[in-house]
């Protein structure tokens, strides 16, 4: 029996991985034990749902190294200033400018030019690896199981190397995969080279070949997992389920208001639900007609949850951790019903041109958007992030940048569905991948073809 050891932290590995298809074929393979590791405050749900004979969830060892030493060289390895591209610069100029240290600010830039050469990456990784992996704390799970093969579902939390590089210690071979087709141009510096590189789309290979220093060789593409449902039509929910589970008219045209982490996460504001209200107020004037808007909230806004409830229904699928098959159907059955759906720019854009649901990218703050300082604008943050930029060159969607644009650009969607069509379909093959309902194989084989 072969033994892989996997982690899986948050929602989007539990997604990926154990509610996906990757689980579900690794159970029917009666060679194989998979030993998943979890947060602490997670075992006992996923005891529940997943343990078996052919699996065992234990909990993960997600302590750091103390000491000064320690807590400097993660503060500054906290913004990722080594991966060399325009989304770090520009954000370490953000955090500088929301209240950040100058010194913190100068040494970053300084780390952030060094990381355009592999010599200073391979530098910053001997010093981790030497002085702060701390990885052999994971000793007692690998003499106790044994495994013959590791594999690091998310490729930028601080466990994901600690355990793949006590792996490479112990001559085990190893395998790693991001969680997001973003990661690496933006939070996702490789302090440990895995044996094998799982990508995603076309897009990640030659980022990690160019700025993670991958060898082209160990890299494998097999597409993105939580999208092997949607080749399936028959998966999907009919719009009258979709209407009736979230409490809406199924004869009128849905406009789906999708937020994002740029708000609270990146630009430090507070994004009060005004884009929501103008298409409310557009509704209820007659600029749009027969619609009604309906907003899903990324778990990283949850605090204005309440302000959106105000002005529409509100699509809450995500609580903490936990995504279960049914909230991942009835979230994907809702795209695909939108008439359109908006977005600040969010994965939730591949789920809709996987769909072909027209898009509309938001790149304003709202009715005040003069009074938000340089650092605070949707704006900048579109202009000077990279994966934006993949976005919006597929011309899969629409960028707004004002009300009127916004409000025109919904109903220009909403009258031409096949609008932009070709450039959906290019940013599937850009950057979401193979979506042929066999990622979760592609993925399990490829882990297993490395298990000694």
């Amino acid at each position: 029996m072969k033994t892989i050891f996997m982690t899986c932290q948050l929602g989007q590995e539990l997604r990926d991985f154990m509610v996906g298809t990757f689980y579900k074929i690794a159970q029917a393979d009666k060679g194989v034990r998979l030993i998943v590791f979890a947060p602490p405050n997670t075992i006992d749900d996923m005891r529940k749902n997943f343990a078996n004979e052919h699996c065992i969830v234990e909990p993960l060892i997600i302590e750091r190294p103390k000491g000064r030493m320690a807590r400097m060289f993660f503060g500054f390895m906290a913004s990722y200033p080594m991966i060399p591209t325009e989304t770090i610069y520009i954000r370490q100029r953000y955090a500088y400018l929301n209240g950040g240290s100058f010194s913190g600010f100068v040494v970053k830039r300084i780390l952030w030019v060094l990381g355009h050469t592999s010599v200073a990456r391979k530098i910053v990784r001997a010093i981790w690896y030497r002085f702060f992996c701390d990885d052999y704390k994971w000793s007692e799970y690998f003499d106790r199981y044994k495994p013959d093969v590791v594999f690091g579902t998310s490729g930028f939390r601080w466990w994901d190397f600690t355990i793949l590089a006590h792996a490479k210690r112990r001559g085990i071979p190893t395998v790693l995969m991001l969680r997001s087709w973003d990661n690496l141009s933006t939070k996702a510096f490789l302090f440990v080279i895995p044996d094998m590189l799982l990508a995603q789309n076309p897009v990640m290979v030659t980022e990690a070949i160019d700025w993670h220093d991958v060898p082209k060789e160990k890299i494998r593409l097999v597409g993105s997992p939580p999208y092997d449902h949607y080749a399936n039509s028959s998966w999907f929910l009919s719009r009258e389920e979709v209407a009736r589970r979230i409490g809406i008219d199924f004869r009128k045209r849905w406009i789906g208001y999708f937020s994002g982490p740029l708000f609270t996460g990146v630009l430090g504001c507070e994004d009060t639900g005004e884009h929501i209200k103008m298409i409310q107020d557009a509704i209820q004037g007659g600029r749009i007609q027969n619609a009604e808007v309906i907003a899903s909230i990324h778990p990283d806004n949850k605090s204005v949850l309440e302000a959106y409830r105000v002005h529409c229904p509100v699509l809450n699928l995500v609580k903490g951790w936990k995504f279960d098959v049914e909230q991942t159907r009835l979230l994907a059955s809702f795209i695909r019903e939108c008439g359109v759906m908006t977005h600040f720019g969010s994965t939730v854009s591949l789920d809709a041109a996987i769909l072909d649901t027209p898009s509309i990218i938001v790149g304003f703050n709202g009715y005040r958007e003069k009074d938000f300082p340089w650092q605070k604008k949707l704006s900048v943050a579109f202009d000077h992030t990279l994966h934006m930029h993949y976005l919006l060159r597929t011309k899969g969607m629409i960028r707004v940048n004002t009300e009127t644009e916004f409000i025109d650009a919904i109903n220009t969607y909403l009258g031409n569905r096949v609008l932009h069509q070709d450039g959906r379909a290019r940013l599937v093959n850009d950057l979401v991948g193979p979506v042929d309902g066999r990622v979760g194989e592609r993925v399990f084989n490829a882990v297993l073809s490395m298990a000694k």
